[in-house]
C-alpha cells in the first residue's frame, strides 16, 4: 500500500517514503525491490533521490543498474549509490547460490569490490554461512554495504 508509483505525485511518493522509513531504525539506506517502471522514470526518481540525500541515506540498486533513472538521479543529487553486481538467490537452491557467490568472488578479485544482494531465505543464509567461513583464505573479506559505496564512490 505504500509503494512508490510513477502515477503518484512527487509529494505523495515522498509521503509514502517517509511512512516506510518511519517503520524502521538504524538503517544506512534503502534498496529498490521490483519497481522497474519507477526506477526508470526520471520524473519519479529525482524527488525521491533528493529526499533520501536530505536524510543522509544511501541507495542500493537491486541490479536494475547504475544507468537507471534512479541511479542517475542519485549521482546528480550526490546521493550515495551502489548497484548490485549479483542477486545471489534468484534461483532458490544451494548450487545456484554457490555459483553466484563464486561469480561475486571473481568480480571482487578483478575489480577490488563486489556487491551481492539476496533475501533471508533459509537456503540463502545457510549458503552464505558456509561460503564465508573460509573467505579470508581466498584473499577476500566481507565488508558492510557502506564500505562498498565508499569504495565505488572513490573509484
Amino acid at each position: 500500500p505504500q509503494a512508490l508509483l510513477t502515477t503518484a505525485s512527487s509529494e505523495e511518493n515522498i509521503r509514502r517514503l517517509e511512512s516506510l522509513l518511519a517503520r524502521g531504525a538504524g538503517y544506512l539506506g534503502v534498496m529498490n525491490y521490483l519497481g522497474q517502471r519507477f526506477v526508470t522514470s526520471n520524473e519519479a526518481s529525482q524527488p525521491v533521490a533528493e529526499a533520501l540525500r536530505r536524510r543522509g541515506l544511501a541507495l542500493f540498486g537491486n541490479g536494475v543498474g547504475a544507468r537507471s533513472a534512479m541511479g542517475q538521479a542519485a549521482v546528480r543529487t550526490g546521493l550515495p549509490f551502489a548497484a548490485s553486481d549479483r542477486t545471489i538467490d534468484a534461483r532458490r537452491d544451494a548450487e545456484a547460490i554457490d555459483e553466484q557467490l563464486l561469480a561475486l568472488e571473481t568480480l571482487a578479485q578483478r575489480n577490488g569490490i563486489a556487491l551481492g544482494v539476496g533475501f533471508a531465505f533459509p537456503v540463502t543464509i545457510e549458503q552464505i554461512k558456509v561460503w564465508s567461513q573460509d573467505i579470508h583464505t581466498r584473499g577476500l573479506a566481507l565488508a558492510p554495504a557502506s564500505a562498498v559505496i565508499a569504495g565505488r564512490m572513490a573509484q
